[in-house]
Formats: C-alpha cells, structure tokens, sequence
C-alpha cells in the first residue's frame, strides 16, 4: 500500500485541486447537449400532438352511414393516444435528467470550493 499522494487516488485528486475554475463546465456540455436534444424532441411531439388533435371530428359518429367516419376517428384517437404516451414519458425523461444534470453541476461546484488550492 503506497502512502501520501504516490498512487493514481493521490494524481486523481491532484488533478481535481490543480483544475482551473470553470474547467469543468466542459465536462457537462455534452450532458447539457443531449437534455437540449431531448427536450426539443418533447416540443416537436408536444407540436405533433397539437396538430393532430387540431384534425379531430369532435362529434361523435355511430350511424351504419358514417363508418368512414368511425374509422378515421378511432385512427386519428390511435395515433393521439401513441404520441401522447411517448410525450409524457420523455417529459418526465427530460425532467429527471435535467434535475441530475443540475444536481451533479452544484455538487461538482460545491466540491471545488471546497477544495484548499495552494
């Protein structure tokens, strides 16, 4: 067992001390980058589902005589309810992973000012 900063924990944590402020914002972006990325997908479905919903008949058909209509209606409904499932899911996807991202940014903050720089 080595003493002192001799092994890779000690060169780790030297590394951390000698980082310059701000360093490690980098090491976020990528992070930052693919939140970004999944919650323009979330607007282009929230977008989706809006226009969808703007082609829906609203009145009800049940008549032999509007069959056609029935069908389109329960289709139009099919698609809605898909994209509406897959929209609440990557909000709360999108949600969580941003909290995790500002979570792990003030830790990461944290333990640099934390930290005795000499």
């Amino acid at each position: 067992m080595m003493g002192g900063n001799g092994g890779p924990e000690g060169e780790c944590r030297e590394r951390l001390i000698r980082s310059r402020p701000g360093e490690d914002i980098m090491h976020f972006a990528i992070y930052i980058w693919t939140w970004a990325f999944l919650a323009v997908i979330v607007l282009c479905l929230a977008l989706y589902r809006f226009t969808l919903a703007s082609h829906e008949d609203e009145s009800i058909h049940v008549s032999s005589v509007e069959v056609h209509q029935v069908a389109e209606q329960q289709q139009v409904f099919g698609k809605l309810n898909r994209v509406e499932f897959w929209g609440k899911l990557l909000t709360v996807v999108v949600l969580l992973y941003g909290l995790a991202i500002a979570g792990a940014y003030v830790y990461n903050a944290w333990v640099q000012s934390s930290q005795v720089q000499g």
